[in-house]
């Protein structure tokens, strides 16, 4: 009788599947970068570092285990107010990035982070324990989640006025997490009602006044790109387009990409065409590796008892699988061209440390279950009233997925 592969297993294999791809991709796309520096390490020995720091992450909140999920779940509210604060920071005088204030630089180690790849990490964290907490009235339970939602609109905005693509994948990824709960009608219809509103005046404030908000020319020009498919020869979704085409199914050459030449975000933002040019019908396993993370995900997910964790990880998997579709649908033509890394494949930052510490989340989050489960096998008479909570009260059918 053969051994069921175990849902971590898939996780890991998954992982460095996806990290073993991104070496192979970076030493080839990374060439015009190191080309361009006068000092520092190249990007394939950065790529290295980034690895072993976010592996080192996910192993010691593994080793961390219940405690350490404990502590992000105890601390939800803390931390995510504090993201919050550092959201609205460098949405008004946070350092650029190619065109739009995304980081801002952490005094004394002089280093810059992406707070919009933390907001949604603490997000996810602080609305799974605010969607799942229990009141003693419906009316009470209104205002709480009302309480609650009103700043992460705010964070929204902040997100979507410097970077649309993020605010977009930060709503797709609350949005679901909400549907999941069973919302009283009235938070809801009050979330699209809030939804509407936004973007109605958002719509208004940039056909009356174009250059109100900062990247509203940009939007406009790669969505008018997009739906006239009128590209100029230089412009970088044209140039993913015209390298994928020309490659054959039947294709091999690792390091043989010419659009790396051409585009200047090829380690990051066009990483997938690089990987499709050089490598052809091969490029197909990476969003299959990205639907195989989702389906291992969710089943973690619905192996839970309390509530809080299943949304939480629910959460962390749309998150990660709705990035990882954006930038390939980009790269491919589907989507007017946008900023979105291939997570843990393009050359990372704050971003492959957040994505790390999801999967160390999620991991840890199953090794606790597993333990909890094998503790009541050996012990029937624990009382578990505490734990094995009424998933009808607050969730919807699990059977979705």
């Amino acid at each position: 009788m053969t051994k069921k592969i175990s849902l971590t297993t898939w996780i890991w294999f998954i992982y460095l599947s996806l990290v073993f791809i991104s070496f192979l991709a970076i030493l080839s796309s990374s060439v015009t970068l190191d080309l361009s520096r006068t000092h520092g390490i190249s990007a394939f020995t950065k790529q290295i570092v980034i690895v072993i720091l976010g592996t080192s992450i996910i192993i010691g909140l593994i080793k961390w285990g219940k405690t350490g999920v404990l502590f992000f779940y105890n601390t939800a509210e803390i931390g995510f107010y504090i993201v919050f604060a550092l959201t609205i920071i460098t949405a008004i005088m946070g350092k650029e990035a190619n065109a739009s204030k995304r980081y801002i630089t952490l005094p004394v180690i002089n280093m810059a982070v992406n707070t919009f790849e933390l907001a949604k990490i603490s997000t996810i964290i602080f609305l799974a324990k605010k969607l799942t907490e229990k009141y003693d009235n419906e009316q009470l339970r209104i205002k709480k989640l009302n309480m609650a939602l009103i700043p992460v609109g705010i964070m929204f905005i902040a997100m979507t006025y410097n970077n649309l693509s993020t605010g977009g994948i930060f709503l797709i990824t609350i949005y679901l997490m909400l549907w999941l709960v069973k919302l009283p009608k009235e938070v809801m219809k009050n979330v699209n009602r809030s939804l509407a509103i936004m973007v109605v005046l958002g719509a208004l404030i940039i056909a009356a006044r174009p250059h109100a908000i900062q990247r509203s020319g940009t939007w406009n020009s790669r969505i008018h790109k997009f739906l006239t498919n009128s590209y100029n020869e230089t412009d970088q979704g044209l140039l993913c387009r015209v390298a994928i085409a020309k490659t054959g199914l039947i294709h091999f050459a690792p390091g043989k990409s010419s659009i790396k030449y051409l585009i200047p975000l090829s380690y990051t933002d066009y990483i997938y065409a690089i990987i499709a040019e050089e490598t052809g019908l091969v490029a197909l396993l990476i969003p299959i590796l990205y639907l195989g993370l989702f389906i291992v995900i969710a089943k973690i997910a619905f192996r839970q008892k309390k509530p809080a964790y299943m949304i939480m990880i629910l959460g962390f998997g749309i998150m990660i699988t709705v990035q990882a579709f954006v930038h390939i649908f980009v790269n491919i033509g589907w989507m007017p061209e946008t900023g979105q890394t291939l997570p843990f494949i393009s050359l990372g930052g704050t971003s492959f440390m957040v994505d790390s510490a999801i999967l160390g989340l999620i991991l840890a989050i199953h090794k606790a279950s597993l333990y909890d489960h094998t503790s009541e096998d050996t012990n029937p008479t624990k009382d578990t009233t505490t734990t094995n909570t009424d998933y009808q009260d607050i969730i919807i059918d699990s059977n979705i997925i």
